[in-house]
């Protein structure tokens, strides 16, 4: 296999205040892989969540903000992740032990609304537009998440550990995933093997 570059763009936002809004920008149109990141007080951005989709950015997006809206996704105090601290303020329900956890949400709702739409539009998108394969993007997932979790806290301290993405077998040829960002998003090399 070729070596795949991928360019990441933005960064975009869940609403237009911030900045580009990803469901109006005409590269919400593609797909690709993205991340989600917060601005760190020290510069540059830390990564939340890495994901993949085969169809547009917007709409994939779409689905993780009902998501989140929804407390099926876990969400975080913003000013303290801008701090480089972790502080899950909402653990979701997709998790083993939390599926049972909707009355709870619910009955949280008031307090927690408002600290959801913070979240939501606090958080970073950047995009890499690429037209490869869905096993392609799967490995340029997995890389890019690989990477993030072996970077030093608190670089690492906000992709979860029970986030789950797609891991190299033994036999399988690699290729070189070269990356290129518009600003410094700290745990993303600029070369690794996907």
């Amino acid at each position: 296999m070729q070596d795949v570059t991928v360019q990441f763009h933005g960064p975009l936002y869940f609403a237009g205040k911030a900045g580009p809004c990803v469901f109006k920008d005409d590269l919400g149109k593609q797909y690709g892989v993205y991340l989600w990141a917060v601005p760190y007080r020290e510069g540059g951005y830390i990564v939340t969540y890495v994901g993949e989709t085969g169809v547009s950015f917007a709409k994939r997006l779409r689905d993780h903000m009902i998501q989140v809206m929804g407390g099926n996704y876990r969400f975080s105090d913003v000013e303290r992740m801008k701090n480089g601290e972790e502080a899950v303020l909402w653990n979701g329900t997709w998790r083993k032990g939390t599926r049972d956890k909707m009355e709870e949400f619910l009955d949280q709702l008031p307090e927690l609304a408002p600290k959801i739409q913070k979240y939501l539009r606090s958080v970073c998108i950047f995009i890499g537009p690429t037209k490869v394969d869905l096993a392609t993007r799967r490995r340029i997932e997995g890389a890019l998440a690989v990477s993030i979790r072996k970077s030093p806290k608190p670089y690492s301290s906000f992709y979860p550990e029970d986030n789950r993405y797609p891991v190299l077998k033994d036999g399988i040829q690699t290729f070189r995933l070269r990356i290129k960002v518009p600003a410094v998003i700290h745990g993303i090399p600029q070369e690794c093997d996907a």
